[in-house]
Order: structure tokens, then C-alpha cells, then sequence
């Protein structure tokens, strides 16, 4: 774990302060420590806020302070408690909607595996009111969807990321997901819906999908809370915060921090590790646990988790970057990818492959914005790479 001194050559005062905070909660930091570097550092509290609220971590934050007696700023601890409390009734609300579609699924005969979410905050975290989430995230069959699709229209779902009817088979080989937004309810909260039947995108390479899951499951009934043990939790949850968007949120950080704390004894670290080496994907693993170790001291010293590439300084800066890069561009990705992942040439011939379809391949963006009959797909993917370029330039 990194001292103090460390940090502060890294970040600045409000991001060393939230990394203390957090060490609070795992129990790696004393109330006193984090006391003597509030008083001793110049903190701007209005920045500390909106670096939390960036990274979803208001909830979090203002639990720990609130239940480890920390004394900080006033103004900065109120709105910490106002956002906790509306926070906790989006969560009702997803928690609400996660059962009932569970249980209109299974009524249709249709089998879907919560994951992340409000149902992760309810397993590893000590509240399930201190985890912000926005979406409801399910794996799903794909020889499922239609029906699924089907159901998200018929029940006032609003489409947010579907696609024409005429379009499905293509999206169900080369995407992984569509979303809706659940019907608003009487305080006008509502939330997307996820419905994925892959975990990692096409063009990033092959990983685990709804098939392994649902054999480990088994014949066993669906928990709207309890679907997955710890070590499917964590191969889910490292596909999203490790290999998609490698640790690009500090919410990441504690949401690997709070399931390695739990339930360490739990994770069959050896089907882990059979998994990883067998879609190349053992160093993403490693080196984002080194960085949630380097930052919250959550011991990773289990052997299958070590890592032969030990350079973590590019997570460091990502996990706490202010605005956060939650989209990281294609390029730093691919270099990613290249780096950690791909080492011989067999490897990185099917990257670029991917990346090929990923520039030319039409997203439901591509579809629903052009919304072209079908026999004029390849005018489409015409059109894909020139959008591509144009978003590029206008970012610039």
C-alpha cells in the first residue's frame, strides 16, 4: 500500500484525501491519520465534492465519514447527505424493478442472471444503500432476446440503445447488449435496463458469456439478490472494471476492494486464473489488483493473481482522473490491449481484425440514426467510418 508521501507525488490533495477516506472503510486507515491531513492540507471541498460525484462514490464517502466519526468540512458533508439520501431511493427503486423482471422472465420461461448493480452493492457492501448504480444489468440467452425485446415494448420500456426489428440477428452476433429505461414511478424515478448476452465487446476479443454462468448455476432458482457466488461475481465484475474499462472509475477500485474483502475465502482463485489464461487476459487481472492493493491495501498475494507486468502507473492516474475517462478512446484501449494482452503475432492479427470491424461494422447508433432498409446495409457501413472520423475531429 502506498504511504501518504507516495500519493501526494501522484494527486492532488482532494484525490489523496478520498483514497484515505477509503482506506478508512476497508480498515487500513486510522480516523486520526486522515484528521491530521485535513488539517495539514490545503483541501478545496466545492472539487473534492465534484471529483466524488464524477466517480458515483457520494454515497460511499458519506457513509464512511458518517459511520467512522470523521469530522470534514460542513457544507461539503451536507450535500454528501442530501445526494445519499436520493441515491438510496434510486436503489429502492432499482431493487424494486430487479425482482419483478425476474420474475415476469421467469413466468415467460426466460432464465436472466443479475449481475452487478444494485444486486452486487446488496452482497459486498455493508449498506445496500452506499453503492451508486444507474442501470439494472442482466446476462441473457441470446435465443432469448426477442422475447425479451418483446416484453421491454409491450410493458412501456423506452428504448435507449435498440435497434430496428430487421436489424436483431446482425446486433445479436456482433454487439453485446441493448438497454431500456424502466416506466417512471410515482416520485418519477426510473433507470436503464441492460440486457447483454456477451460481457466483453466484440471487437475487444472473445471472453466468457450467459452459457458459462448459467452452467454454474444449475437448476438452482434464481435469487434476485444471490444469482452469483463470489467467484462469478468477480469474473463479471473484472470483464466491466479490468479488461472493458480498465479501472477508469474509482468506483471500480473499492467495488473489486469490497468483494476481495468479503469474501476472499469464497473465490476459487484457480478457476479465476483457468478462465484469464484462456482468453489471454491474465495481466489486465493482475495489474488492475496490484493498483487496488497499491491504493487501498486489499491484500492480492494469492498466487494466481500475480502478474508479470507490473507497471501500474497509467491505472493509478485513470482510476482517480478528474473528469474521469470513463470513455476511453479506441486507441488508448487498443494499446492497452496490445500491451497487456497480445504478445505474440497470432494475437494481434485477430486484434486488428477486430478493430477493423469495430471502424467499419455499423452500431445501433449507426442503424437507428440512418434506419435504412436492410438490403442497404453496406451503405451503412459506408457511412460508419466517416462518422467515426468526424466525432474524432470535433473531440479535438
Amino acid at each position: 500500500m502506498l504511504s501518504i508521501p507516495q500519493l501526494q507525488k501522484i494527486y492532488t490533495a482532494e484525490k489523496v484525501l478520498v483514497v484515505l477516506i477509503s482506506r478508512v472503510y476497508f480498515k487500513n486507515a486510522e480516523t486520526e491519520q486522515v484528521q491530521n491531513f485535513i488539517a495539514e492540507a490545503d483541501v478545496d471541498w466545492d472539487l473534492l465534492y465534484r471529483i466524488i460525484r464524477a466517480h458515483h462514490i457520494r454515497s460511499f464517502i458519506y457513509h464512511t465519514i458518517a459511520t467512522r466519526g470523521l469530522k470534514v468540512d460542513s457544507g461539503f458533508e451536507a450535500r454528501l447527505k442530501k445526494d445519499s439520501l436520493d441515491i438510496n431511493v434510486q436503489n429502492l427503486h432499482q431493487l424494486h424493478f430487479t425482482k419483478q423482471l425476474l420474475n415476469d422472465f421467469a413466468s415467460l420461461g426466460v432464465k436472466a442472471i443479475p449481475y452487478k448493480g444494485i444486486n452486487f452493492g446488496s452482497k459486498y457492501y455493508e449498506s445496500i444503500s452506499i453503492r451508486e448504480s444507474s442501470d439494472i444489468d442482466m446476462l441473457v440467452d441470446r435465443n432469448s432476446v426477442k422475447q425479451m425485446r418483446k416484453y421491454f415494448h409491450e410493458n412501456k420500456f423506452v428504448a435507449k440503445a435498440d435497434i430496428p426489428d430487421r436489424y436483431l440477428n446482425y446486433a445479436l452476433f456482433f454487439f453485446k447488449e441493448l438497454a431500456f429505461k424502466t416506466p417512471k414511478d410515482k416520485l418519477n424515478i426510473n433507470c436503464s435496463v441492460e440486457i447483454q448476452w456477451r460481457l466483453i465487446d466484440f471487437f475487444l476479443g472473445k471472453f466468457a458469456g450467459f452459457d458459462y454462468f448459467e452452467k454454474q448455476l444449475g437448476n438452482n432458482a434464481i435469487d434476485a439478490l444471490k444469482a452469483l457466488n463470489p467467484t462469478n461475481d468477480m469474473i463479471c465484475m473484472a470483464s466491466h472494471h479490468f479488461i472493458r474499462e480498465p479501472l477508469t472509475s474509482f468506483k471500480y477500485v473499492i467495488d473489486a476492494a469490497c468483494l476481495l474483502k468479503t469474501s476472499a475465502q469464497e473465490i476459487d482463485h484457480e478457476e479465476i486464473t483457468k478462465l484469464l489464461k484462456r482468453y489471454n487476459y491474465q495481466n489486465f487481472y493482475g495489474v488492475a489488483l496490484l493498483t487496488i492493493n497499491d491504493l487501498l491495501g486489499v491484500d492480492i498475494s494469492t498466487k494466481p493473481y500475480q502478474t508479470e507486468y507490473k507497471n501500474n502507473k497509467v491505472l493509478l492516474n485513470s482510476c482517480l482522473a478528474f473528469p474521469p475517462l470513463k470513455k476511453v478512446s479506441l486507441p488508448n484501449k487498443a494499446n492497452l490491449i496490445l500491451i497487456w494482452n497480445r504478445h505474440n503475432l497470432k494475437g494481434k492479427a485477430d486484434m486488428a481484425l477486430r478493430l477493423f470491424f469495430y471502424a467499419f461494422l455499423p452500431s445501433p447508433y449507426d442503424l437507428n440514426k440512418l434506419n435504412l432498409p436492410l438490403f442497404l446495409l453496406p451503405l451503412v457501413v459506408i457511412f460508419r467510418p466517416f462518422r467515426l472520423l468526424i466525432g474524432f475531429i470535433a473531440k479535438k
